[in-house]
């Protein structure tokens, strides 16, 4: 961002909901902020373009503690403000800073570690909350840029030991055969969007895919086909659905996707765009073709409605009623 003007920035305390608690400092011109029931949650700050990035840097900051490196903007009482921001975890709050400039985003960022560090006890945590994504090549030659004869061997190797740690992370967090969440990341991040969409009365539709007669396609056809056929499915459901939707593997044959801001209706479109994709999808075997079809479980997540293990298994009752009826359905609650 180019500017003659010094770079401005903020510094904010929210809780663990993302509800913002206290503006220790604000350069940027934020517009007010409520108080008391209907606190403002950080996204809701975002311009309506980056309220996804916003929600999954607060969804980020829950899991990994520490975030570094993001950018979206924030609708501010001088208009729109282009940001970069980074956020630290500290016991049940989330202290975030944003910057009109990179360099003054870590200036600002620097200080906020510096107190956190004095104030928090050390605790120990497994070795599983400790993992965090890492930082890029170019914030780990910046970082030891500061040296003042930097050893370039040195910076090689921090630049691999990252690379490494991505790698890990990735692994971490990821389903291997399909690229999306594996079913554990899936589930933590299910609990936590649930619990934000019954504290600000949100519904949500949860989503859960099942691929018919997966069982006679592996025995027929061998598991690579199998594991051909999930690959498929998994990512024309990824690039059916948008940005902002969770989505991810929930095991074998199933996906789970929560799709946000969504009417049961509409849901039932994009269920029905996702079967016809998958109709056009033509797999030839020793001269046969294998047709994939999919069975579809929508649940309309309202009040009294946000327990997860509850939803799971209403999601399996209404995928075997679509089984009991042959497959390639639709089955609403």
């Amino acid at each position: 961002m180019k500017t003659e003007q010094p770079s401005k920035g903020l510094t904010l305390v929210c809780n663990d909901l993302g509800e913002v608690d206290q503006i220790i400092q604000d350069d940027l011109g934020l517009p007010p902020i409520e108080s008391g029931p209907g606190k403002t949650v950080f996204s809701r700050l975002a311009d309506r373009a980056s309220q996804a990035k916003a929600r999954a840097f607060l969804a980020d900051l829950r899991i990994s503690q520490k975030v570094i490196d993001r950018e979206f903007s924030l609708q501010t009482t001088n208009g729109v403000v282009d940001a970069y921001f980074a956020g630290v975890k500290s016991d049940d709050q989330f202290v975030i800073v944003g910057a009109e400039t990179p360099d003054h985003r870590d200036k600002l960022f620097a200080e906020v570690l510096s107190v956190v560090s004095e104030q928090e006890p050390k605790k120990h945590r497994p070795a599983s909350e400790r993992l965090s994504p890492p930082k890029s090549p170019s914030e780990v030659e910046k970082s030891l840029g500061k040296l003042e004869k930097p050893d370039q061997e040195l910076v090689q190797k921090h630049v691999e030991l990252e690379k490494l740690r991505q790698d890990f992370y990735e692994l971490a967090i990821s389903d291997s055969l399909t690229g999306l969440y594996n079913r554990r990341h899936f589930l933590k991040r299910m609990r936590e969007e649930l619990l934000e969409a019954d504290r600000y009365k949100r519904s949500p539709v949860f989503l859960v895919v099942d691929i018919d007669h997966f069982g006679a396609i592996n025995e027929n056809y061998g598991f690579g086909i199998g594991d051909e056929i999930i690959r498929t499915v998994g990512e024309l459901t990824r690039g059916l659905l948008r940005n902002v939707d969770l989505v991810g593997r929930l095991g074998g044959d199933e996906f789970g996707a929560l799709l946000h801001e969504n009417t049961l209706a509409s849901s039932v479109l994009t269920a029905k765009r996702l079967q016809k994709k998958l109709a056009g999808v033509a797999m030839e075997i020793d001269g046969k073709n294998i047709q994939i079809t999919v069975s579809i479980a929508l649940i309309y997540i309202g009040a009294n409605k946000t327990n997860l293990e509850k939803l799971l298994k209403q999601a399996e009752k209404q995928l075997q009623k679509a089984k009991d009826s042959g497959g390639n359905q639709i089955i609403l609650d």
